[in-house]
């Protein structure tokens, strides 16, 4: 399917440089506005939700409580489909050297006739990850894990169980599994059924894994 515009979300802490942002995007027909918020946890859950995902993520790299690349790092790990664009004061390479780093154009926050050209740039296609047709594959079912290139579902918005998400909790505060299952009124066994339907959810290897990413989505409140 030929792509006809490019989906862009947008967060920045600062209100005028959000509004300044939404503009830039608004008056560009080739772009489509999916979202402008000043949280970044708002951000993450926009990105993971398969109906809100954008197909670059326009942000401040000075966001408040996570640094710009710490938010794209993490997105890239769960939605990989997702591009980036990163707006600073201090323009910068990006550091990361992986080959799994999706395309990141960098824009002087002095320089916003600029965006348009590096929203468009993020999109060209990764020939790892380019379907046979050039585009990048978005309409499979899934996105390409960057550094196996196999293809993997890549859950919506975390919707844990009270208690799958309690479980998680407790492991993150130092609990031991005996200690636990003594709070939740639980057995060992469905303890353990509570964190492996709680890592499936979070697309999670291992429980220092999903205690991270509930960290991150600010999900322990």
């Amino acid at each position: 399917m030929t792509r006809t515009t490019i989906a862009v979300g947008v967060v920045d802490n600062d209100r005028l440089s959000l509004e300044m942002l939404k503009r830039i995007v608004l008056q560009q027909p080739i772009f489509t506005l999916k979202w402008a918020v000043s949280d970044s946890a708002v951000a993450i859950q926009s990105c993971l939700d398969t109906a809100s995902r954008p197909d670059v993520l326009l942000t401040d790299m000075a966001l408040d409580g996570m640094s710009g690349a710490e938010l794209c790092k993490l997105v890239h790990q769960m939605a990989p489909s997702v591009r980036f664009v990163g707006i600073t004061a201090f323009p910068q390479t990006p550091t990361s050297s992986s080959a799994a780093q999706r395309p990141f154009g960098i824009v002087a926050k002095d320089n916003f006739r600029a965006i348009p050209a590096a929203i468009v740039n993020a999109m060209r296609p990764i020939p790892d990850q380019a379907g046979s047709n050039g585009d990048s594959g978005d309409n499979a079912k899934g996105d390409v894990n960057a550094e196996t290139h196999t293809r993997v579902t890549v859950p919506a918005t975390p919707r844990l169980s009270r208690r799958e998400l309690e479980t998680l909790r407790y492991y993150a505060q130092g609990l031991s599994t005996n200690d636990i299952t003594d709070l939740m009124q639980t057995s060992k066994g469905t303890l353990r059924s509570y964190e492996e339907r709680a890592l499936a959810k979070l697309h999670a290897r291992n429980r220092t894994e999903a205690v991270a990413i509930c960290e991150r989505l600010h999900l322990f409140g």
